[in-house]
């Protein structure tokens, strides 16, 4: 009978960075996410395959030993029948990794690789979705072949870092169902940080693919509001503070400004009678004080405003506050 298989010509291995001090997590059996099999190029590479034995050539067999190399066989060969003419050919267990990562289906076999140029097809890139499952943030992705998944996490402009490796298929073909991750160590209930994460495949102890597209995980926007008095005697001093929420608070910043209106006259040594000056500056936004919650500002008759904004790591937030003042 014959088995159905195709090959790729060899070429020189590509080897990336990749931590490789992180345990391995058990299997959590969640659902797999959907495979896209090339259905196109396989096609072509069974009509490859099929016209090379009827020319003459042996007999396919599956390539890669019809397995996805364990975790322990980077240093080991694997013998596979080439597309044309039938001849043996060995290849590194990495470069068979990276097949399977690329084209095989969950629990196929890697029947069929495209005829043709040697080329290396390298580890492919995961896409990530972002939700939420009991409240924490929760990743989802397409299941790859590879030996494990390594998710990393940032908060805020922190550095990333490696959280422990996930089990994929670490002891071959025999693979878990572990295409997802949920932080249990966020509640989104009460989030005051940005929490960003994202994944990659390991093949081995080293071999890492590209990260995947990084998804986030934000506090709602930043408010503020200021409370104080809506009275003052002029040239009494009032007590303003900026009541600000949500958003991140360990990065908050503060700015505040005075409107003093130009026909706003001041009094020396607080005198009912209107010496004839005219608050200076005026008409126009002043800024006052520096990166503080709390304020202390006088004005003169009759009013003048206030304003603070508050930034934080992802935007910023505005509110302004108005003062009667009366003449002593």
């Amino acid at each position: 009978m014959l088995i159905i298989s195709l090959v790729f010509l060899l070429s020189f291995l590509f080897i990336s960075n990749c931590e490789n001090n992180t345990q391995i997590t058990e299997p959590n059996q969640q659902s797999l996410g959907s495979i896209n099999q090339p259905l196109d190029e396989l096609e072509k590479g069974v009509n490859n395959l099929t016209k090379s034995v009827e020319d003459g050539g042996k007999d396919p067999k599956y390539c890669g030993n019809a397995e996805f190399p364990k975790s322990t066989e980077i240093t080991h060969n694997m013998t596979y029948i080439e597309c044309q003419g039938g001849k043996d050919k060995n290849v590194t267990a990495t470069f068979v990794a990276h097949l399977w990562a690329n084209y095989v289906p969950k629990y196929q076999l890697l029947y069929w690789l495209a005829c043709g140029k040697p080329q290396n097809p390298g580890i492919p890139t995961l896409t990530i979705s972002k939700s939420q499952q009991n409240n924490h943030p929760y990743i989802t992705w397409g299941f790859k072949y590879s030996h494990y998944y390594r998710v990393q996490k940032k908060i805020n402009n922190d550095s990333w870092t490696v959280l422990p490796l996930i089990d994929n298929c670490w002891e071959g073909d025999d693979c878990g169902d572990n295409d997802d991750y949920e932080d249990t160590s966020v509640s989104l209930s009460n989030i005051e940080n940005n929490y960003s994460y994202r994944v990659a495949l390991k093949m081995f102890t080293s071999d890492c693919g590209a990260n995947s597209n990084e998804v986030t995980y934000k506090p709602p926007p930043v408010t503020v509001y200021i409370s104080g008095p809506t009275n003052l005697t002029s040239g009494q001093s009032g007590t303003f503070t900026a009541n600000a929420s949500n958003g991140v608070p360990s990065t908050y910043t503060y700015s505040w400004s005075k409107f003093q209106y130009c026909n706003d006259r001041s009094q020396s040594s607080d005198s009912k009678t209107d010496d004839g000056s005219r608050s200076v500056p005026c008409g126009f936004w002043e800024s006052i004080s520096g990166n503080t919650s709390t304020v202390y500002v006088s004005g003169s008759f009759p009013e003048f405003q206030l304003k603070v904004t508050v930034t934080d790591q992802n935007g910023s937030a505005t509110d302004y506050h108005f003062v009667d003042v009366i003449l002593p």
